[in-house]
């Protein structure tokens, strides 16, 4: 017994994937697990007072360098859950690079704040200059630009 197929689901589902298709083709596509992150150990709470600023924030930097065809970009002084389960999502479509990056992706979460570094490596990018959109969940941080030679 067979079960009658519209034809409109098999059109949509045809769109579908034709569209994945198309988009993995022309070199925009996710590059989901295989991106490395890691993240650092706690270097204190964010609440305290910086004995040099005063200031309760620490300063968070960002950099993006080459490492042969990868791409490194660091995250220093986050003030980010302090059980991370880091990810990201990256999109790359020619030499724009978005990475929307999250402190935590289980519900492993813990109820505090830590000031922590992370490294998201984009691997394989191959030669050319990017620039970077990085994001922290969901929210703008930073826009970067490297040359890989």
């Amino acid at each position: 017994m067979s079960t009658p197929q519209s034809p409109l689901v098999l059109t949509s589902l045809a769109v579908v994937i034709a569209t994945f298709a198309t988009l993995i083709a022309s070199g925009c596509g996710l590059v989901g697990p295989s991106a490395e992150i890691t993240a650092g150990s706690c270097e204190g709470s964010p609440y305290e007072k910086d004995m040099d600023t005063g200031s309760s924030e620490p300063e968070t930097t960002f950099g993006a360098t080459a490492d042969g065809d990868d791409i490194v970009i660091a995250i220093d002084n986050l003030t980010a859950n302090c059980c991370p389960s880091p990810g990201a999502d990256i999109v790359i479509d020619g030499a724009n690079i978005a990475v929307d990056f999250q402190d935590v992706t289980s519900d492993e979460a813990c109820n505090c704040m830590c000031v922590m570094d992370f490294e998201i490596v984009v691997p394989g990018v191959g030669p050319g200059s990017y620039t970077i959109d990085l994001d922290y969940n969901g929210g703008d941080l930073d826009t970067l630009e490297v040359t890989v030679p």
